[in-house]
């Protein structure tokens, strides 16, 4: 958690407002301290971390005029219990994703501690530079969705101007290969081998291409950046599932599933386990909840953290554009409330005990369903004994 100078404009003050990263982990040190300041022992602390919901509106008065004013909702994201011993300094970490958070830690005397933070971006950003200029776009394509070790990677890399830099495959832990390039004001097409030690799937390929200023066009110097996921996946690894079940039924019956499973190319592995589950899609519907993908979760692309340490975003342009105003952005907003609920009856959620299929990749799975009118979501996760 950092601290930010953020302006508060009913006050007319700037105040410092702890803000964390968007969808990253807050992390927090909890100490049971005296006045004096020695750390005690205790037993029982109970840590919350409270999302504040905020549904943001527009009142009107005849002495303010029009103000910004928001409702609020608590809703609890996490809890823990801390145990501590005199002179220990507790640790918590909660996940967290966008918008206005509060940690309370609540004692074995019933007080209550609270600090309030923001995780991601604020509008304030743009009033301090660091979210108003992004980085000219080079733009990156790839011949093939996927590949292997021992493949070459024929990589299409497009600037907005002609210049020099550099291309890279990037890891979370750093530079696995780079290339100085230069390219032209068409484009280039550049070949990577794909290493047999990068069997990972955090990788990323990245360029940078800086065009030099130009006095007599009255041309500044200018950078463009390109970032592209390097998908490296065995697909014959990925389980495809068919789902054979009733389109109807009757209440309090058993729901038997025919469940199917294959792969791209060849035989499908033994000893396929699989876990299905059928729950009320009005439920699911409130939330807009997707069916887990497993091989995305373990396979996909893996989120990129980027900070650029340059001043090209403050160099004003010899040619350009009146500035335009940029307004609104609550348009996501309007979305935060999901879809009403299909029907409103008996919630029902079941999930049987995870089977094994045949050696043709093929079994049932019967779950028993309840005195439910409405309709049912079925989900299946399929894995292997290797996996």
């Amino acid at each position: 958690i950092t601290l930010k100078d953020v302006y508060d404009y009913r006050t007319d003050t700037t105040v410092k407002q702890p803000v964390v990263d968007e969808n990253s982990n807050a992390a927090f040190d909890i100490v049971y301290a005296d006045a004096k300041g020695e750390k005690k022992a205790v037993s029982g602390l109970q840590v919350r971390l409270i999302r504040e919901r905020r549904d943001y509106y527009w009142n009107w008065s005849d002495s303010e005029g029009w103000q910004s004013q928001f409702d609020q909702k608590d809703l609890q994201e996490g809890e823990e219990s801390l145990d501590l011993q005199a002179g220990q300094t507790g640790k918590v970490s909660f996940p967290v994703e966008w918008g206005s958070y509060r940690l309370e830690v609540k004692g074995p005397d019933d007080v209550v501690s609270s600090v309030r933070f923001w995780a991601g971006y604020s509008w304030q950003d743009n009033s301090e530079g660091t979210g108003a200029a992004r980085p000219d776009r080079v733009t990156m394509k790839l011949d093939k969705p996927s590949y292997k070790p021992g493949d070459t990677i024929k990589l299409h890399i497009a600037a907005p101007a002609a210049g020099k830099g550099y291309a890279m495959v990037e890891s979370s832990e750093g530079p696995l290969w780079w290339q100085e390039i230069d390219v032209p004001a068409e484009g280039m097409d550049l070949s990577i081998p794909v290493d047999k030690a990068w069997n990972r799937h955090d990788l990323y390929l990245s360029t940078l291409v800086v065009r030099p200023g130009d006095k007599s066009r009255s041309a500044t110097p200018k950078r463009a950046v390109g970032l592209l996921h390097l998908p490296l996946g065995d697909e014959n690894r990925r389980l495809t599932l068919a789902l054979e079940a009733p389109d109807k039924m009757r209440p309090n019956q058993p729901l038997t599933v025919k469940v199917k499973a294959s792969v791209k190319e060849g035989e499908a592995p033994k000893q396929v386990n699989v876990l299905l589950s059928a729950v009320d899609s009005g439920v699911l519907n409130i939330t807009d909840y997707a069916t887990p993908d497993p091989w995305n979760a373990f396979f996909g692309q893996k989120r990129y953290g980027a900070d650029i340490y340059d001043i090209y975003g403050q160099v004003i342009e010899g040619q350009g554009r009146v500035a335009s105003l940029r307004f609104g952005g609550d348009g996501d907003e309007l979305k935060r409330g999901g879809k009403p609920p299909v029907n409103h009856v008996t919630i029902v959620a079941q999930q049987a005990q995870p089977v094994v299929l045949n050696d043709q990749g093929e079994g049932t799975v019967t779950l028993p369903i309840g005195d439910f009118n409405g309709e049912l979501r079925v989900m299946a996760q399929a894995w292997t004994a290797d996996d």
